[in-house]
């Protein structure tokens, strides 16, 4: 069972088990979104059923996969209180199962972590400053960086978990693949896969300094969304609103995001006039509160430190980084 961390190489390494014959990969995304939405109740009475829809043949290795079961509710902040929830009823409805004893997880600097969970609240219309989100979006954070309810949450019904780094996949492939062989018992995929995958994985190049100019646009586009839901029509005219507001506002997630992802310098410059984008510096600048500091410390690197197979080193490079980042450093 592979179940994360999101941001952490998931559609990499979902790449490769779907394309290696050696695996069977079941895509669990069904399953995990059915369980996010079973955590925002406050009662919730019964699972869904686990059906993978595939078996693994003669020889063949199984991976269930979905960081669904770790991610959730980006820019809805009232939501992001349910996430233990989620890691509770996701470890329950996945250890019920009975396919696996081996669990999977990913971890990351959890700075870099932030970086890219904030440009991806870009992605998904939000609209906020790297500063802003660390504020606002502070369950999201907390929530999912809780290694420790994590591990809490599913030590009952898996024997093997396995926490294995997303820089070391990056830095040091050979030695990445040699732990997740050894320590899962399971097949190194074929290098000629890795390599195709990973020209993939590479080939989905973060925004960067364009992340500042998205971030306008959905700003843009969600007052006229605001605006033309709130004006007083006549009854033809609302009728009619009620399709086009879906419509618009799928519309416009997925044209600011192309414009930021594909169109050039010229095209960004023709849209300038209609929205106003911070520098790109400022737009990607954050601290950490004293609070968040100790959380991150003590529920995501306290367990890692207690992990006797994870690097020493990567550890404490985890925590210069959060250091670096905490109100009031230099």
């Amino acid at each position: 069972m592979h179940i994360g961390l999101g941001k952490c190489a998931s559609t990499y390494l979902q790449t490769v088990w779907l394309n290696e014959p050696r695996y069977v990969s079941a895509d669990m995304l069904r399953a995990a979104k059915a369980v996010r939405d079973l955590a925002l109740s406050p009662n919730p009475v019964s699972l869904p059923k686990l059906d993978l829809g595939v078996r693994a043949g003669g020889g063949q290795s199984l991976i269930a996969t979905s960081e669904g079961f770790t991610w959730g509710y980006i820019n809805k902040p009232d939501r992001q209180v349910h996430i233990p929830q989620l890691h509770a009823l996701s470890a329950k409805l996945l250890g019920q199962s009975d396919l696996a004893d081996s669990l999977l997880i990913i971890v990351r600097n959890p700075i870099d972590w932030i970086r890219a969970a904030h440009e991806q609240s870009i992605k998904q219309r939000g609209s906020q400053t790297a500063a802003e989100f660390v504020v606002r979006q502070e369950g999201l954070i907390r929530g999912v960086l809780d290694l420790q309810t994590v591990l809490e949450a599913y030590r009952p019904w898996f024997s093997n978990i396995v926490i294995l780094s997303a820089e070391q996949l990056r830095e040091d492939p050979e030695g990445f693949w040699s732990n997740y062989a050894r320590r899962l018992d399971v097949p190194r995929p074929a290098p000629a896969l890795l390599k195709a995958a990973a020209e993939k994985e590479f080939s989905n190049q973060s925004l960067n300094l364009r992340l500042a100019s998205l971030a306008a646009m959905n700003a843009s586009m969600d007052a006229l969304v605001e605006v033309y839901g709130a004006l007083d029509l006549p009854t033809y005219a609302q009728q009619e609103r009620q399709a086009k507001l879906k419509e618009l506002d799928e519309a416009a997630q997925w044209a600011t995001r192309r414009i930021a992802e594909f169109g050039s310098d010229e095209h960004l410059h023709r849209l300038a006039p209609l929205f106003s984008a911070l520098p790109a510096e400022d737009f990607a600048v954050f601290r950490l509160g004293q609070d968040l500091h100790a959380h991150l410390s003590e529920r995501f690197l306290a367990p890692l430190r207690d992990d006797s197979e994870f690097d020493t080193g990567r550890v404490e490079a985890y925590a210069a980084a959060l250091d670096a980042r905490r109100d009031g450093a230099s």
